[in-house]
């Protein structure tokens, strides 16, 4: 194995850790960048990594990328946030819930709020879409010299990536989110006409939506990656090794689960919104228990405090979570669908 001598020039040498690869340095430590092709440790032959190799990997290189998550993440999940919950702080505003009626309530508000909702909503699904755009990228090695601007061009590109790809995402979104609706109005159908057959369906259901999740859990890096037949190449990535992928994905699950918790609590305590105490005083009960002043904007929070940690979490969210989550699922895409 190759270690660079003391202070060598900034280049591409052999990497150490990975024989056949070779790794950018700076001229005082390795960075986060591969030459040729480097994949995140995902077998040439089609096989799957080692479960530790594949963890390691992807927390490697979603973090190498930080500064381009971030920069995603603050541009479009943050603002995302931020206009949520500006849309319902809008729909609810001076909204009161008594013990026998509701005040302040005005449905003009509604197109306004739907609008901010939607326009957060897409800005989300482009920030989720670039992470996909960076990390396939940095997996399959299309990596400048590792340097601060070149990292924020790195997130700008995966940006313009995403929005060309945003018409065919929300085109393929449709056809999924139909035959869901489709498949819910079925089993409804099924607990009125028959009691019995749509407990049966529900039950049935359950096995059913796992293998359904694991078999297109990699769809959208398919709609990133090319045009057409997304939940083909999609299937394909656990066709024949359905149980390790989705011994996979629940382990990658768990890590984001926990790291998301983490996040989240750390918002809610920040923002003054975490257990009784904090920012719950203006709701008032009887000796009941009953509710009888609901101020419904009050769980919306939009002090300057509570949307500067909002902003901080969707951002440190996108890198730990969002980012590395896309390099773990693109290094497993990767093994069946090589880059043309």
């Amino acid at each position: 194995m190759f270690d660079p001598p003391s202070q060598p020039p900034a280049g591409w040498y052999p990497d150490p850790h990975r024989p056949g690869t070779r790794r950018w340095w700076d001229g005082r430590q390795w960075a986060a960048a591969w030459d040729d092709r480097y994949v995140g440790g995902a077998p040439s032959d089609g096989s799957l990594p080692e479960f530790g190799t594949w963890i390691g990997d992807s927390f490697r290189l979603g973090l190498g990328r930080w500064r381009a998550s971030a920069l995603i993440g603050v541009v479009t999940l943050g603002t995302s946030a931020f206009l949520v919950g500006l849309a319902f702080r809008h729909l609810l505003s001076d909204v009161v819930i008594t013990d026998d009626d509701i005040l302040g309530w005005d449905a003009g508000r509604i197109p306004v709020a739907v609008t901010i909702a939607v326009i957060g909503s897409l800005l989300g699904l482009v920030g989720q879409l670039a992470l996909v755009v960076l990390m396939l990228r940095t997996v399959d090695g299309e990596q400048p010299a590792p340097a601060t601007v070149d990292e924020f061009e790195l997130g700008v590109a995966a940006l313009i990536g995403a929005l060309k790809v945003l018409p065919r995402a929300i085109g393929w979104g449709l056809v999924v989110a139909g035959a869901a609706m489709l498949l819910i109005v079925v089993v409804a159908g099924l607990f009125i006409v028959v009691l019995p057959l749509g407990v049966i369906a529900v039950v049935a259901l359950i096995p059913a939506m796992i293998f359904v999740a694991v078999r297109l859990a990699f769809v959208t890096h398919s709609i990133v990656d090319r045009a057409g037949q997304p939940f083909t190449r999609s299937i394909d990535v656990s066709r024949g090794r359905f149980w390790p992928v989705l011994g996979r994905l629940l382990l990658f699950g768990v890590i984001g689960w926990l790291i998301s918790g983490a996040f989240s609590t750390a918002n809610s305590i920040a923002s003054g919104n975490f257990g009784p105490g904090f920012g719950q005083n203006d709701f008032e009960f009887d000796d009941g228990g009953t509710s009888v002043n609901v101020e419904l904007a009050d769980a919306f929070p939009a002090s300057p405090l509570s949307i500067v940690v909002g902003v901080v979490v969707a951002t440190a969210t996108a890198v730990l979570v969002s980012g590395v989550g896309a390099v773990a699922l693109a290094t497993l895409y990767r093994t069946v669908n090589p880059r043309d």
